[in-house]
């Protein structure tokens, strides 16, 4: 009998209407405010014609070594050989010198 009392205690309880949420919940002091963010149509690279070492290959997957510095991430980078044409994009850079690459034709 006790839990059906509690029971109805907790649905009367429930049935209570609360009020609605405010349309814009204030910002938490400690949140920074952001200036928007410029966009340059120019993309500068740290070393311009840099020549990288392909590492690995799992897939559509492409490791590259550089002597020297990285390539920007989603940078296009282009095998140089004659008998194969492949462009690959860069959006991981994985340190010691290597960035993991999407090959975006596919491997034949």
């Amino acid at each position: 009998m006790s839990s059906h009392r509690l029971l109805a205690t907790l649905l009367c309880s429930s049935s209570v209407a609360l009020p609605p949420p405010d349309p814009t919940p204030p910002l938490p002091a400690h949140a920074p405010t952001r200036a928007p963010l410029a966009i340059s149509s120019t993309v500068s690279f740290p070393t311009p014609r840099s020549i990288g070492q392909v590492c690995q290959v799992i897939g559509v997957v492409v490791d590259v070594r550089f002597t020297e510095g990285l390539p920007l991430i989603l940078t296009a980078l282009k095998i140089l050989d004659n008998s194969i044409r492949l462009v690959l994009e860069v959006p991981q850079h994985l340190g010691e010198n290597m960035v993991r690459t999407i090959a975006m034709d596919g491997l034949k």
